[in-house]
């Protein structure tokens, strides 16, 4: 298609370039080029705006640099033969076929490549390791190699990987971190076990088991989500709670639910765990629910 006055550059990392043609019939003297791999100096495997791969030698071939979604230049955008908007699934696929044509050239020391996959990526989901379908990346939310894509209501995590790195990677967050009680591994600054608050809200994820041995809502769910939209930390929500409540701070109550609060917060923060996945968690939070009133 002919880029247009509102017409934008292709909102991606690779290079791009408009490469003139002033022979095309069609009167599209630029034809926009998306660069792929680079064979050697100035010599790249590009796209057209058609998907098809081609070498262009802008050492040879009179060019405009393009940046990343930008408009087209004014004095020649009414002649741009350019791209649609790509999606992911487009750009993987010839990114794949980019480099296998480097393979093809000889300007490759010929290793094997193995193709990109996205793969499910929470280690609680019966879905780990299984590829996406195209339906499913195109509706996915993604960020470099990493993602997060709804399926049935469930937000999950997604991450781009070699074909060839699937099932060690199953085996890793099987392992681990397959754990359900836990949240990953994770550090401060200073290399201590750590993580915020805020962050590890993001993490908890609620699981069934057949063998739950409380009836009703989770309290953990209830609870944490209450500290969390006040804006204070699992710390600080003890103050705010005896001031409140007007308590005495010197009580078997208070002294409880400070205690409570401290399990909670050692075990998030610390520990890594996740609080919504124990019974003797459990326990700890319908206590402290209680106690809230």
């Amino acid at each position: 298609m002919a880029a247009l006055p509102d017409d934008y550059t292709l909102d991606v990392s690779d290079p791009q370039v408009a490469v003139h043609f002033p022979a095309d019939p069609g009167g599209f003297f630029y034809h926009h080029r998306l660069l792929l791999a680079k064979l050697s100096a100035g010599r790249w495997v590009a796209s057209s705006p058609d998907h098809e791969l081609e070498v262009v030698d802008l050492n040879t071939q009179r060019h405009r640099i393009l940046t990343r979604r930008t408009p087209f230049p004014a004095d020649i955008r009414d002649v741009v033969y350019a791209f649609d908007p790509i999606n992911k699934v487009d750009l993987d696929r010839i990114k794949r076929q980019a480099r296998a044509m480097v393979v093809v050239l000889g300007d490759d020391d010929g290793e094997e490549m193995d193709e990109t996959v996205w793969v499910f990526a929470d280690s609680d989901s019966n879905r780990l390791g299984n590829t996406l379908t195209v339906d499913q990346l195109q509706h996915a939310n993604l960020l470099g190699n990493r993602g997060l894509v709804e399926i049935d209501g469930t937000v999950e995590a997604i991450e781009e990987l070699s074909s060839g790195d699937v099932e060690k990677f199953v085996e890793k967050k099987k392992g681990q971190l397959g754990d359900l009680r836990v949240i990953g591994s994770h550090k401060d600054d200073k290399d201590r076990r750590f993580i915020p608050f805020p962050d590890a809200m993001g993490l908890l994820r609620q699981s069934d088991f057949p063998d739950w041995g409380f009836a009703g809502p989770r309290a953990a769910r209830e609870f944490l989500t209450s500290i969390y939209e006040s804006g204070v930390d699992l710390g600080a929500y003890h103050l705010q709670w005896a001031k409140n409540s007007n308590v005495n701070t010197q009580s078997s109550v208070c002294h409880e639910h400070k205690n409570l609060l401290e399990c909670i917060r050692s075990k998030v923060r610390i520990k890594w765990g996740d609080v919504r996945k124990g019974v003797g968690r459990a326990k700890c939070f319908k206590t402290a629910n209680v106690q809230k009133y």
